[in-house]
């Protein structure tokens, strides 16, 4: 599954970036958000939030759309419980693809969809340190406010990605902690550049 989305996600990527490179609205930017990923544990879920940073490039094929590739790192989560201790890290790598209204204002609204994939990785350390890195799938949407100035996309957006990631934790003959990644909330303020 891991190879698949990898594959998928990259090909998509590819043939993106050939399409950015063959036109003149070819952008960069950065984004910073406040990401809130559910975490299922057994029998509990727990919303994790950490800051979120990111990275884009892409292009704009007409002047409502827009299609680009980004690079996603949430801050590392750290927690103690007891004697143990987890840490944990994300990365999503994604393409998507924005429809902005253009309704005659600065401002445009914008609507569009994203798939990728999610790269997660646990350390649980109690009586011994167990560690499992995990990729899967995500999907969803992303909505918000562009305000284009000169070369500048000054933007405002929120994201919802539903994932798949599964994993378990196995610390001892009978102690093992499963858990699922169901979804992922990202309020953000992204700055890009065209050139």
């Amino acid at each position: 599954m891991k190879n698949l989305c990898a594959a998928v996600t990259l090909g998509l990527a590819g043939i993106a970036a050939s399409n950015a490179m063959a036109d003149d609205n070819m952008f960069m930017g950065a984004e910073f958000g406040r990401n809130n990923i559910r975490i299922s544990a057994g029998e509990e879920t727990n919303s994790d939030k950490q800051n979120q940073y990111g990275i884009r490039f892409g292009s704009y094929l007409n002047e409502q759309v827009r299609a680009y590739v980004s690079l996603h790192k949430r801050s590392d989560y750290s927690d103690s419980v007891d004697l143990a201790s987890i840490k944990a890290q994300n990365y999503q790598f994604l393409l998507s693809s924005d429809y902005l209204f253009d309704l005659g204002y600065l401002v445009k609204p914008f609507i569009g969809a994203t798939v990728g994939f999610n790269r997660s990785k646990f350390k649980l350390t109690s009586i011994k340190t167990v560690e499992d890195t995990k990729y899967g799938f995500v999907y969803g949407a992303q909505a918000g406010l562009v305000a284009q100035v000169d070369q500048f996309d000054i933007e405002l957006g929120y994201r919802y990605l539903k994932m798949n990631t599964k994993g378990d934790l196995t610390f001892a003959a009978n102690a093992k902690l499963e858990y699922t990644l169901d979804y992922s909330k990202t309020p953000y303020l992204a700055v890009s550049y065209k050139f």
